[in-house]
């Protein structure tokens, strides 16, 4: 596990470092100086580049989500679904989901906000947070209206990478539960 999720602190802290040792050459002149502020460089570059070759698990678990967003705003089943887990927990999601791509159009400026990622059970669960702010509406009823969303997610790694297996619907204010989505009611395909 990389030990940050973001390279610009240790980034800072290098090129801050380098700064030191050009103070220190700008008095002494020594060539060990010198030779610190291309260390410090160095690692700098190497830190950059060594974050971007590392992929956390929250890292995968944040782009599967605004992956599958973008797939279920384009309604491209598939690639929707695909995000979401089809074991037997899950199938109630797997279902709503499915249904969703037919009934709910999502308009083009939906914006996901506030995430937020926990891995738990030793790395092979995870519960994301998430806003969600666009316009919605259902599919042949006009213009849809703009609304504030607010979930929890689920998440379990499974061989082909992280997959939702639950979402719970959220007040936006306060956090409460709304139970919106009714999982019993929907047809399975």
């Amino acid at each position: 596990m990389w030990f940050t999720e973001n390279p610009w602190p240790p980034i800072f802290l290098f090129l801050s470092g380098a700064v030191v040792f050009g103070i220190a050459w700008s008095g002494a002149q020594r060539m060990i100086y010198l030779a610190g502020i291309g260390l410090m460089l160095a690692l700098s570059g190497g830190t950059y580049y060594l974050e971007q070759a590392i992929v956390t698990d929250r890292e995968q678990i944040d782009e599967s989500l605004h992956d599958l967003i973008r797939q279920f705003q384009r309604q491209n089943r598939p690639g929707t679904l695909q995000y979401i887990s089809t074991s037997p927990q899950a199938k109630p999601l797997y279902d709503l989901a499915d249904h969703a791509i037919d009934v709910v159009e999502v308009g083009n400026d939906i914006h996901v906000t506030d995430v937020q990622v926990e891995i738990l059970s030793q790395g092979t669960r995870a519960s994301s947070h998430f806003r969600v702010n666009g316009t919605v509406g259902l599919r042949g009823h006009g213009a849809g209206s703009h609304f504030p969303f607010r979930f929890r997610a689920r998440w379990q790694k499974e061989p082909a990478g992280w997959k939702m297996v639950e979402i719970q619907d959220l007040d936006p204010i306060n956090g409460n539960e709304l139970n919106r989505f009714n999982y019993v009611n929907v047809p399975a395909r």
